[in-house]
């Protein structure tokens, strides 16, 4: 069979430790502080905690510990305004600056365990978003395709999904190789054989 190989958005036991400040450097004692399940926010133009933070000019800390298996990993952040992204206390994405919507890749090798990691944000102004998302690169089972998914018709830039196929048999009529992931009638394939592949 296969192996597939994307993970979830959740942290240890589901649970990031996030903290918010009203200020965009992190400065002083954070205004509030909660758990949350996933780092997946597109607040637009509000706030992550209307009345206690801004709409602008705010920032943010999550701190999570995956339990990955060993291997090669592409963590992907997705961020407007800035970004600092730490796998292992690696800072592995440094992208702190006023910017537009953009998406960050940073391939990582992990030895497997308990794997730290620690994503800092901040907000301007404008619409405020940050996502973060991570999926093994490496663990494809022995005797699949390796094959890497993208969400345009040209095989360009970095696969939005990466996963081990026991087969190239497929109709999705329609639909995509994972809903949700990548869009139907805009994505792409490419497989190679994975024999020998761990």
């Amino acid at each position: 069979g296969r192996t597939n190989v994307v993970y979830a958005q959740t942290g240890s036991n589901g649970n990031w430790q996030a903290s918010y400040w009203d200020n965009v450097t992190l400065a002083g004692q954070p205004k509030v502080q909660r758990t949350e399940a996933a780092i997946n926010h597109q607040w637009g133009a509000g706030s992550p905690a209307p009345g206690l933070i801004s709409s602008e000019r705010f920032s943010a800390r999550w701190t999570g510990v995956l339990n990955l298996p060993a291997g090669r990993y592409r963590f992907t952040v997705t961020v407007d305004d800035g970004a600092r992204l730490w796998v292992n206390g690696q800072l592995v994405i440094d992208q702190w600056t006023v910017q537009s919507r953009q998406v960050y890749h940073a391939d990582v090798t992990v030895t497997g365990g308990a794997t730290p990691v620690r994503l800092e944000y901040f907000e301007n102004t404008g619409q405020a978003e940050i996502q973060l998302n991570w999926q093994a690169l490496t663990r494809v089972a022995q005797g699949a395709w390796h094959a890497e998914y993208f969400n345009n018709p040209t095989l360009s830039g970095a696969p939005t999904l990466v996963r081990g196929e026991s087969a190239i048999a497929f109709n999705w009529a329609g639909g995509s190789p994972a809903a949700g992931v990548i869009f139907p009638n805009t994505f792409s394939s490419d497989l190679a054989s994975g024999i020998g592949m761990l």
